[in-house]
Formats: C-alpha cells, structure tokens, sequence
C-alpha cells in the first residue's frame, strides 16, 4: 500500500519500517522479503486472523509495527467471532500441502509429449543395413542419404523397416492420451456437442457423466460457494443497518422496489433546552417549553430481525431446456390436433417449467384476437363515446353555473358600495 494510504487509515503509523524482517511468510527468496518499496513509497501491510482461546482475533501489521490489534468485527448469527477468509482446496497430501487437478495430468503430459517427440524422430528417421560387404566405404554416405527425403541409397546399403517400433510407441501414445482425456472435463462439459440436434437433456446427462471425475471436488466448491454465502448474509445483518432499497426481480415486467430498514417515526413530546443544558422556561405559563420531535420508534423489514428461509438452487443453461420444453408443446399440440391458441394449450403452458408464462400467454391472446380480426364491440364503443360527450356536457355546464354564481356575487358587492356611499359615476 503507498504510505499516505496507510497513514490515512491508521494514525499510529510512523511511516518507518525496521529493516528487520521477523515474518518471512514461507518466502525464501530474500529479494521478495522487503517490507518496503522506497522508490514507489509503497509498504507491505498484512491482515492476519488468528484464534486465541477458540476466538478469532485480527492483526494488521507492517515489519514490526502492529497497526491494528484486536478481536475480530465480524460474527455470526449467534454471536460468535468468525474469520471472514473462506477458503477451499481441490486436494491435500499428506503433508499438508495443497494441489489441484492438473498435478496428476502432469506425468501423463509429460509422457505424451516425449511419445510425440519420439514418434516425430522415428518419422523422420531411417535405419540402414548393410547387404554387401563390398560397400564399407560407403557407410557415412548412406547414413546421410537416408535421413534425406530424396536421398539415394549408396550401393552394398539398404533401409531397414521399423514399422513395429513406431506401431509401439503409437499404442503407448494413444493410452496416454485417452488416460489425459479422462481426466479432464468431457467435451459435453466443455460445451462440445456431439450432434446438432442433440437435446439439453442429453445434454445435461453428458455434462453429468463429464464430471463424474471431479464430483468430489465440485462438492467442496458448493460447500464452499454456500459457506460464503451464510457469512455475506451474517455481514449484513451485523452491519446494514441504514436504509436502503432493493429491486425485487420476480416479474421482469412490474418493476418494484422494497425498502429494508424502513424507519417508522412517531411525534415525541421532548424538552426544550438552551446552551447551558437546562430546561428553557416559557414566561408566558412558567412552565419548561415542550417541542414535538418525529423519533424513530420501530423500523420495518430490518435485517437483524428478519426471520426467513434463503433457498439456493444451482439450474442448468436455461435456454436450451427452454427450447425444448416449447418443442416438446408444439409436437404434444400437434400430435392431439390442438391449437396453439386454444384454452387446452394455454394449460399446458402454465403448467410447465417456461419462465415469463403470462408474458407468453398474452402474446398468444393478442396474436389469436389479430387473426380472428376481433375489435371492439360497436354498441360498447358507441355507449363510451356518449358518456364522454355526457362528461363534457355536465363540464360545461358546471362552467357556466360558477360563472353565474360570479356574476351575481359581484352585483351583490356592487349594491353594499352603492348603500354605504351613494351614487357613484
């Protein structure tokens, strides 16, 4: 962190860092072990938890100076500190030493490339034989001919076959790439399907079949997804205390907003005091003046107290079941004789798993009232426009009776003048 920000952050911070590095974190590179960069300014800060006594506690340090100490802010829902790092691991030794999947492919990819290499070598190379005595001189030619792809065999030299050389090292090649694609993700979790019209079904029990290697491992990542979870929602009941809105996404069409934290305020009856403290007396009664203050009493939907379930799902891709289930329909209303716009398979759509349904249906009740060329009812479109013209009516006649009620008020007031003062001009 630059100095300036660790300052601003921690004002016991002197800005000096001791040459003396107590914490070499596991590092063995020395170069790597300085706790400051004095041509950036910059200092390495370090945010430890620790437990002691079975309560996590929290350090931030730099070198030898200790910047912050003390039990840790956070807890969960009962109260109990907790470390807010959440971390996982694929695998552990038994050393306690941490890896992931791509230690165990390494032998195999190892093995892999030096039967390619291998392969390569034997494809580009030839062995020769000698079959007759009388070309001994000849044996340096014939080598450098024969790794040639136009080269001439010298006489009294032949080339010797080593199919069966390369048919082995071929063998043991394809055994080690299918050991590798084993152990990596199918092509059906990678998103490589193997056929155009494949449903997301199949699809979904490939991708299943796929990761049959690493179900363990995706165990602990959903452990650990839901883990972090439980703490973001235990932060937030400790300390989203403020008022704040959130979206409710339920239906993508009526936009709402709910409000968490809503303070509920009440008028209070409070004391006025001065500047001294003391109760302002009023001269007129003697008594302490009384002012009305809107306190918060209570507030609504707060996250402290909200006692409710969160239920986590995890779906597959929805756009491709979505595009089967509406195949599935269309043959299933096929199949029976059934109208897409009739009441029979507007069940069938609210009855399956399609997102945005009502949205679906009223595109299809719109769709069917335009092909039936339906409109408004003539006597129902002519009873509205009368009632309009009725509404203008009494308008304009409610108009004309406050202009009347003017009038006449303005002769009443002309009349009290002309008895108080006489005849005026």
């Amino acid at each position: 962190m630059d100095r300036d920000d660790v300052a601003a952050l921690f004002p016991d911070f002197t800005g000096e860092v001791s040459g003396n590095d107590i914490f070499s974190l596991k590092d063995d590179n020395a170069k790597a072990r300085f706790w400051a960069n004095k041509d950036r300014q910059m200092v390495r800060v370090i945010d430890l938890y620790y437990q002691v006594g079975g309560y996590w506690h929290r350090a931030i340090f730099t070198g030898e100076q200790i910047l912050f100490a003390g039990p840790s802010e956070y807890e969960d829902d009962y109260g109990i500190s907790i470390c807010p790092i959440l971390a996982t691991t694929f695998e552990i030794d038994r050393e306690g030493n941490r890896y992931g999947p791509i230690r165990h492919m390494v032998p195999l990819q190892d093995e892999v490339n030096s039967r390619r290499s291998r392969l390569l070598h034997l494809s580009n190379s030839r062995q020769v034989q000698q079959t007759d005595m009388r070309g001994n001189e000849n044996r340096a030619e014939a080598i450098k001919q024969a790794a040639r792809a136009d080269g001439a065999i010298p006489f009294g030299w032949a080339t010797s076959p080593t199919q069966d050389m390369t048919q082995g090292q071929m063998i043991v090649y394809q055994q080690s790439i299918a050991d590798l694609e084993r152990m990596a993700p199918s092509p059906a979790v990678l998103g490589r399907s193997s056929g155009a019209n494949e449903s997301g079904r199949a699809r979904m029990i490939a991708a299943q079949a796929g990761m049959s290697e690493l179900a363990r491992q995706f165990g602990r990542v959903e452990d650990w997804e839901l883990a972090i979870y439980r703490t973001l929602w235990a932060a937030a009941r400790q300390f989203m205390t403020e008022p704040f809105w959130i979206r409710i996404t339920d239906d993508p069409r009526a936009v709402d907003f709910l409000q968490i934290n809503e303070p509920v305020k009440e008028p209070m009856a409070q004391l006025v005091t001065g500047p001294d403290g003391q109760p302002v007396i009023d001269p007129m009664t003697g008594q302490p003046m009384i002012q009305m203050v809107e306190q918060v009493v209570e507030r609504k939907n707060e996250i402290a107290k909200l006692d409710m379930d969160i239920t986590l799902s995890t779906v597959p891709d929805p756009v491709t079941l979505e595009q089967e289930v509406f195949a599935k329909l269309l043959d299933y209303a096929g199949s029976y004789g059934l109208s897409p716009f009739s009441p029979e398979f507007a069940a069938m759509i609210e009855l399956s798993p399609l997102p945005n349904k009502t949205e679906t249906l009223e595109r299809i009740k719109a769709a069917a009232a335009q092909m039936q060329g339906d409109g408004p009812d003539p006597a129902q479109e002519m009873m509205q426009k009368l009632a309009v013209e009725k509404e203008q009516a009494e308008i304009e006649s409610t108009k004309a009776d406050t202009a009347k009620d003017l009038a006449d008020a303005k002769e009443t007031h002309f009349d009290m003048i002309r008895q108080q003062f006489g005849p005026q001009d």
